[in-house]
């Protein structure tokens, strides 16, 4: 049993005269009274509310899923109403006849001692900002949202790309990405223009990868910071990290232009978002037609489609991520084929958000 008391310290919220083995409205002070109790049994999993009185269950079987040893709960804001603005409680027991209580930590910045069990007079609040609530009967600690395994980057000569891996993620909404030129924190700005999406609650191992587009100047260090950030807004920070961005090996820009050799060039830049530029050089006069494949190799978009081409003229073609009906495809990885009168070449790109 979880019962979630929205705005404690006042009289809202219902006091049950009993439920599950306990008499909320015997055992309260008037300034505990549950909005919502979460009730789970071995064929249950409903959600009640004070609304009407918890007469109504609402059949909420997806909340839950098995970690491990334990059952995790995961109770959306959006089904209680919305988030509360200020502090919240809840205390969680066990529906038996000694009406045993399950010691909690929520998050591990509050206490974790004390006797149990606990009267609802008692009951543990925690700010709105918490990310979960994990069984703790070993008086542990509840664990980082976020178990970080590596934390790279690497200048390709083009743009700093940024890779990172997690062996587990609990709660994780996403991340944000920040660089500076110095090692303070405080002097950085992000540069990830909406938060990279995380993988919620997982034991798996996951790997990501972000591009830095935004400017930068040539033979200078950029520090970067990792940030974890929960469903509740909570966040953790992990680096820096160091990147640098050599000097281009022309450093007066003078040298004579090298043409490009004939054939299907690759695609710049690679990856991209949103658009990016295809070119081809042929030695001969001919028709082409130049279409954009996805990977289940179903073709979304013609650049071009037979028409004339002149030899040893360069052709610059824009693709902007869309398809033929104007839609944005999803990232991932897409082909493009140039097919003439003498021959088919193909190469391969890779569309990011």
């Amino acid at each position: 049993m979880i019962a979630i008391d929205k705005n404690p310290g006042t009289s809202n919220g219902y006091a049950h005269p009993g439920w599950g083995g306990y008499d909320f409205a015997t055992n309260n002070d008037g300034n505990h009274n549950p909005d919502y109790i979460f009730a789970m049994g071995g064929l249950f999993t409903n959600l009640y509310n004070s609304g009407d009185s918890f007469a109504t269950p609402s059949d909420k079987g997806s909340y839950t899923k098995a970690v491990g040893n334990y059952a995790e709960v995961a109770i959306p804001w959006s089904d209680l109403g919305g988030k509360p603005a200020g502090n919240w409680g809840i205390i969680m027991w066990y529906s038996n006849a000694a009406n045993d209580w399950m010691n909690s930590s929520f998050p591990s910045s509050n206490p974790i001692t004390g006797t149990f069990p606990l009267a609802v007079t008692e009951f543990q609040i925690y700010g709105s900002a918490g990310t979960g609530i994990l069984p703790d009967e070993g008086g542990s600690t509840t664990p980082l949202p976020v178990a970080l395994s590596s934390f790279t980057g690497v200048f390709n000569g083009e743009v700093p790309i940024l890779q990172w891996v997690t062996a587990s993620e609990i709660n994780n909404a996403g991340w944000n990405v920040f660089r500076a030129t110095e090692s303070d924190l405080s002097l950085s700005f992000q540069v990830n223009p909406e938060i990279i999406e995380g993988q919620g609650t997982t034991s798996e191992m996951t790997n990501y990868q972000f591009i830095d587009f935004c400017d930068y100047n040539f033979d200078r260090t950029y520090y970067y910071w990792l940030e974890s950030v929960d469903y509740s807004n909570q966040s953790e920070t992990y680096g820096p990290i160091l990147v640098y961005i050599p000097q281009p090996e022309d450093e007066n820009n003078n040298s004579p232009e090298v043409p490009l050799p004939f054939g299907l060039q690759q695609n710049y830049p690679n990856p991209f978002n949103p658009s990016t530029e295809i070119s081809f050089l042929l030695s001969y006069n001919t028709h082409a037609t130049l279409t954009i494949y996805n990977v289940q190799g179903k073709a979304i978009r013609k650049l071009l489609s037979d028409s004339p081409v002149s030899k040893e003229e360069t052709y610059i073609l824009v693709w902007d991520g869309k398809n033929e009906a104007g839609e944005l495809c999803s990232s991932g990885i897409y082909f493009y084929k140039l097919e003439t009168t003498r021959e088919i070449l193909t190469k391969r790109m890779l569309l990011i958000k």
